[in-house]
């Protein structure tokens, strides 16, 4: 996809399959808060499930379906229109992409340098539904289990890889039982580390990730409607 503004002429390249669009912007919040932020979502919570690689979350039943309902519920509110492309069907397509077994990407992968993908790809979506009186409860869930990986084992006790660049503060920060403290001593949450309802939803996940499980979680949000 490319937006066709070529102040010298262009080819034909429509010919070869290539979309042209008058912006491109709204095409890019579409792939940074649902393909982007939606490997988040399944990446963290799955690699603390005990998965490996993508595909292998994804067949999830559980997991499958908390990825679906954060685009559904959560981020497509905050897209506007886009001309010629059916949200509902491209938020099937992820899901198939995420499941494709031929592709084998791994969730350590996925959930490297996460102090940079979540502000770039979850928090906008964060702002946007507090701004709007809407839920966050997925994306808390999100955090929470950044969070919970960012301790280096999963839900079994098995090792996890962590990658990250501020990897000494992070892990510091999710050291705390304290979900204030863990905001804030991120340095990635902004003036959302001292929204009292993010920290309170951060933390209500954070709680039941510990009492519960990355699968127990996710179901028991779904149970929530």
């Amino acid at each position: 996809m490319l937006e066709d503004r070529f102040p010298h002429g262009r080819p034909p390249l429509e010919r070869a399959g290539v979309q042209l669009v008058d912006d491109v912007a709204p095409y890019e919040l579409v792939k940074l808060r649902l393909l982007n932020a939606g490997h988040q979502a399944l990446a963290h919570l799955g690699a603390l499930a005990g998965h490996v690689h993508a595909d292998e979350a994804t067949a999830d039943p559980a997991l499958a379906a908390f990825v679906l309902a954060y685009m559904e519920r959560e981020a497509t509110p905050t897209l506007a229109p886009v001309p010629g492309l059916d949200l509902p069907a491209y938020r099937r397509t992820l899901l198939e992409r995420f499941g494709n077994r031929h592709v084998r990407d791994t969730l350590d992968r996925l959930r490297a340098e996460a102090s940079d993908r979540i502000p770039a790809f979850l928090l906008p979506v964060v702002r946007e539904q507090l701004a709007a009186g809407r839920s966050i409860a997925h994306c808390a869930l999100v955090v929470a289990a950044w969070a919970r990986t960012l301790e280096g084992v999963d839900d079994a006790g098995r090792p996890l890889a962590v990658v990250d660049r501020r990897l000494e503060a992070v892990q510091e920060a999710a050291a705390s039982r304290d979900t204030g403290r863990f905001l804030r001593r991120t340095g990635v949450f902004g003036e959302l580390a001292d929204d009292p309802h993010v920290v309170a939803e951060v933390d209500r996940q954070r709680a039941a990730l510990r009492a519960h499980g990355a699968l127990g979680a996710v179901r028991a949000l779904r149970d929530e409607g």
